[in-house]
């Protein structure tokens, strides 16, 4: 059996507003995070201790070298997707769209 692609599953999304309720979202991704590379414009994105993380450790999985940061860092995200869910938004995670080979910003769980 052949899937459609994801793609060619969805139903388009209309949005009237970007103050209407919000019902459904696509949120981050724990799953894996590499610090980019820090480029001469990094120096006026990240302030205080985030900075110097980035610095040391660019082009590296944030799991493996920063395992403190990575851990603080999935915990806020994972408590920001319970957050919405109790509040009856369905989350949808891009991990999903990564394993289907679809594109993470339309992805569907």
């Amino acid at each position: 059996m052949t899937e459609k692609p994801m793609t060619e599953t969805l139903e388009p999304i209309f949005v009237s507003s970007e103050w209407g309720e919000l019902k459904e979202c696509v949120y981050g991704w724990t799953g894996q995070f590499i610090w980019p590379k820090f480029l001469q414009d990094a120096e006026l994105r990240p302030t205080g201790g985030v900075r110097q993380r980035w610095f040391d450790h660019q082009e590296q999985n944030v799991a493996t070298s920063d395992p403190e940061f990575y851990r603080q860092w999935s915990q806020q995200v994972e408590g920001a997707i319970e957050f919405l869910e109790r509040q009856g938004i369905v989350v949808h995670l891009p991990r999903l769209a990564i394993l289907t080979g679809c594109s993470p910003a339309i992805s569907a769980s």
